[in-house]
């Protein structure tokens, strides 16, 4: 795969999922390297998230075909909104992704979010309401080279896979053509 997948949003809207699916079924009949930073994550403070987003941004630009499960517009959302601290560092490491990093916003409805909400991770329903906001707005303001939106408010994982497969598709084509222009 001459591509990085790289999935974000927030809790309850089915990226862990979809990152499962990826790994067990591959991607455009291609298996994929799957990195999660859990042992890392969260970072504590400013000077481990901004460490822990130079080694994100350094994995992703030399290296193709990994599924990441969570990145850099996480600590965007997150830092501000549980770990008290603003992030300032992340647009410019933004600006530093190689074109071959695609990211993967998922997400569903507040009603959807609501449903499949079990407060595994200790986070009251409010904040993770307002995280889903928050990735909203932060995807629409990022500047990661190539970006979609799969909403998965009325699909499977499996479903998501596919769709994710088809806005790949169409985009290794529209490159495809514009090369031989």
């Amino acid at each position: 795969m001459d591509y990085n997948i790289i999935l974000e949003g927030c809790n309850c809207t089915g990226k862990s999922s979809i990152y499962e699916e990826i790994l067990h079924n591959g991607l455009l009949g291609e298996a994929m390297i799957g990195i999660q930073h859990k042992n890392r994550m969260p970072p504590k403070t400013y000077k481990e998230g901004k460490e822990l987003n130079e080694m994100l941004l350094q994995e992703s630009n030399d290296n193709k075909g990994i599924i990441f499960d969570r990145h850099i517009l996480s600590e965007q959302v997150y830092a501000p909104l549980l770990r008290g601290y603003m992030p300032d560092y992340i647009g410019s490491l933004e600006t530093r992704l190689k074109k071959h990093n695609i990211l993967f916003l998922i997400t569903a409805d507040h009603k959807t979010v609501k449903k499949r909400y079990n407060n595994k991770h200790n986070i009251p329903i409010e904040t993770i309401l307002r995280i889903l906001g928050a990735y909203d707005f932060h995807f629409l303001i990022c500047n990661y080279p190539i970006k979609f939106i799969v909403d998965t408010s009325d699909i499977t994982p499996y479903q998501a896979l596919e769709m994710i497969e088809q806005l790949l598709k169409t985009l290794i084509e529209n490159t495809d053509k514009k090369s031989k222009n």
